[in-house]
């Protein structure tokens, strides 16, 4: 039986640092990510869509309004301690990867939570420059 994917591109600004890293990823610094969900499933609606891209935002809403604009540390850097700076402080290093993995929890959870049926998620791609990206596709 075929199978049909869609894939929506969504992007955001945020910045991190790579506490411990040597070299310039060391310091704080921003990039505007690019993050793409995609999606696969064999059964079209009555329309003839998959999963309508308009849908696709729900599931990626929690995650921009986590990251967006926001300085994105992990839990053992030392710049979490400074009350005045307000991060969002990750498990991990907010490398590329790790940042694939986490969206593709967020998206799992948003799907499971919408009790969407038919439909499954195939692929995280994640864009820290335009040249430099992860791909990730299996649950973390």
């Amino acid at each position: 039986m075929s199978k049909y994917r869609v894939t929506k591109r969504y992007e955001f600004d945020a910045a991190h640092r790579l506490c411990d890293y040597d070299g310039p990823c060391g310091r704080v610094h921003g990039h505007r990510y690019a993050l793409e969900v995609t999606l696969e499933g064999k059964k079209l609606d009555e329309m003839g869509i998959l999963f309508d891209f308009s849908q696709i935002n729900s599931l990626i809403k929690p995650l921009l309004e986590e990251w967006d604009h926001h300085l994105l540390l992990w839990r053992d850097d030392p710049l979490c301690k400074n009350k005045e700076m307000s991060a969002v402080v990750l498990s991990s290093r907010p490398t590329a990867e790790v940042m694939a993995c986490l969206a593709w929890e967020i998206v799992v959870r948003s799907m499971d939570a919408q009790r969407i049926e038919n439909v499954w998620i195939v692929n995280i791609r994640v864009y820290e420059t335009p040249n430099c990206w992860v791909d990730y596709s299996d649950a973390c």
